[in-house]
């Protein structure tokens, strides 16, 4: 009895101490906030791979910037208020003019699949805040995956 409690105190334990890494991990530091303009990757990149290392997939809520570190979260909102939460996983050229490139599954929480480019804001924000867009709109599995994504690739 006395072997099965130490057990489950020490995964008690670590559970926690996951916890605290993984929304510790991507906090936003410095807060930084831009606006400009966002499109969406082509199709025919599903299944190539990002410049952080991971297989690109239309149905995750990833992202191309210019100059944000991996793994940073980002909330994009456009002009009617309408938001997506992605993660920063490629590098746009940096002679682009647009300033994020989005999934079709990000592309389409915004409504700008048929128009291709949507003026937007955009806003680090840390995990903690990306687990609760993520809760609250209904995509908290593909969070997990993408918690699970950092960790194993830490």
């Amino acid at each position: 009895m006395e072997v099965k409690a130490t057990i489950h105190n020490t995964f008690r334990s670590a559970a926690i101490v996951l916890m605290f890494w993984a929304f510790s991990m991507g906090t936003a530091s410095g807060q930084s906030a831009q606006s400009g303009v966002a499109s969406y990757y082509h199709d025919s990149l599903e299944g190539n791979r990002t410049a952080n290392g991971e297989i690109f997939d239309q149905n995750r809520f990833t992202a191309a910037h210019k100059t944000l570190p991996f793994n940073t979260w980002v909330k994009l909102t456009d002009q009617s208020g309408e938001s997506v939460v992605v993660r920063v996983n490629d590098r746009l050229p940096a002679r682009s003019s647009r300033m994020i490139d989005l999934s079709t599954l990000a592309a389409r929480q915004l409504d700008m699949i048929q128009t291709g480019l949507k003026r937007v804001y955009l806003q680090e924000i840390s995990s903690l805040e990306a687990w609760k867009w993520f809760f609250e709109n209904g995509y908290l599995a593909l969070f997990k995956a993408d918690l699970a994504f950092q960790f194993v690739n830490f």
